[in-house]
């Protein structure tokens, strides 16, 4: 292979891999082609890309993890004194319009 079909093999691989991520698309890059794969290596640009689509299984549980780890801590926490400060501050505001309880 000479070096022109060298550069357009490899713009169209970060062709590929640009408009992958602005779709939001997971991009997997395996390896170079040539007679010695080994050799030509594994990363694009000098970044190995081993992105993987999830299921909608994968997702919901994730979500429930999340959830959950939320539900579990959330009343632990105190709120530090600036928040207390600005919801108190929200509040006298919503109340002295009329919108608070």
């Amino acid at each position: 292979m000479w070096r022109g079909e060298v550069s357009g093999v490899m713009l169209r691989a970060t062709s590929v891999r640009d408009q992958c991520l602005a779709q939001k698309t997971p991009f997997f890059f395996k390896q170079w082609g040539g007679r010695n794969k080994k050799l030509n290596g594994k990363r694009l640009e000098g970044k190995l890309w081993r992105q993987y689509p999830t299921t909608e299984f994968e997702r919901v549980e994730r979500r429930k993890v999340v959830a959950s780890a939320v539900s579990r801590y959330a009343g632990k926490f105190e709120r530090l004194p600036v928040e207390r400060d600005l919801a108190a501050a929200l509040e006298e505001r919503a109340r002295k319009q009329g919108r608070g309880p």
